[in-house]
């Protein structure tokens, strides 16, 4: 229970820090940000008060979110935000009026987050940790710093932060602030596998599988990535949605005698595959509907449907299959 729980705390802080690098950037606009001011100023009374490490974290978390949802063309007045520009330091400018751009408090928040993310990652607590490199990796700071950033998601991840270790493996595999290790890679895949984390599981069971990253290529690894890549279909998401289709291809061909050939359970597996947003799987439900096989009937409805949703996402193939119908 506690590892569950762990796990989703982890999830947690890693979905709101991804969905501050993508969905929020420069989506709102001035009026949204009104009550994101309000808010901030609670918060402020909060931290003021407090030196709870959770409070200052969920401050700073909220500063570099807001920070992220400014655009940087319009000036704040007080028509557009009532009293809230107290909250910002007055910036000389205008003849002397200080009326603070959008840009500045941009700047002002974005200082202000890192300021608390680094006081908070010195002290070890690894969600600020994971975010700062995050923020590090994605260059929210203005400038991508892959070294930093590797630093805060080793530490994280020694200490016991599931994301963080997952992405101190890609850093490993992919060479960023750091030199490429494939062994080390793998030791803290598996440490994030381990613990349900969905690509680490995904990943695992590809290299294992397919002897990728340095890994031997003989049946017991084999055997070794047909189980990674099964736990990783129990709990595939849009990211992973290639898990479903990996481990169909191995159902539908079989797999020594280890894996007798279903293609009942290879359809199953490329429906939800298909289902989370998978262009390929998609395309080849669409070429057995064209058909029909020995599982399904054909089909020319499903056909087209799956060609379709396959197409939609630019696949050369699917886009064949539909010009052929």
């Amino acid at each position: 229970n506690k590892d569950t729980q762990f796990t989703s705390t982890n999830e947690s802080v890693a979905d709101l820090s991804h969905q501050m690098i993508t969905q929020y950037l420069g989506e709102a606009g001035s009026s949204s940000l009104v009550p994101r001011l309000k808010t901030i100023e609670m918060y402020k009374q909060n931290v003021k008060k407090s030196k709870d490490p959770n409070i200052l974290f969920q401050y700073a978390q909220y500063m570099l979110q807001t920070a992220l949802t400014i655009e940087t063309s319009t000036a704040i007045t007080s028509e557009s935000n009532g009293d809230s520009t107290s909250l910002i330091t007055p910036t000389v400018k205008d003849g002397g009026k200080g009326v603070p751009t959008q840009a500045d408090l941009k700047k002002q928040f974005l200082r202000e987050a890192q300021h608390y993310l680094k006081k908070l990652s010195v002290k070890r607590y690894t969600d600020a940790q994971y975010l700062l490199a995050d923020a590090y990796s994605s260059g929210a700071f203005g400038k991508v710093n892959t070294k930093d950033a590797f630093a805060l998601f080793q530490s994280a991840a020694k200490h016991g932060h599931i994301e963080s270790a997952y992405r101190t493996a890609h850093c490993f595999e992919e060479g960023l602030g750091t030199t490429r290790d494939s062994r080390r890679a793998v030791e803290f895949l598996k440490f994030a596998a381990s613990r349900n984390h969905p690509s680490a599981m995904y990943k695992l069971g590809m290299y294992s599988y397919y002897g990728r990253m340095g890994l031997p290529n003989d049946v017991n690894t084999k055997q070794n990535g047909i189980k990674w890549l099964s736990r990783a279909v129990a709990r595939a998401n849009e990211l992973t949605c290639a898990a479903p289709y990996e481990l169909a291809k191995i159902y539908q061909d079989g797999f020594l005698d280890i894996i007798i050939p279903d293609e009942k359970y290879a359809m199953e597996l490329y429906v939800q595959a298909a289902s989370l947003g998978h262009a390929p799987s998609a395309t080849v439900l669409g070429q057995i509907y064209e058909t029909g096989n020995q599982v399904v009937p054909q089909d020319t409805s499903l056909s087209v449907h799956y060609y379709t949703q396959a197409a939609l996402q630019a696949d050369p193939e699917a886009m064949l299959g539909l010009c052929a119908w």
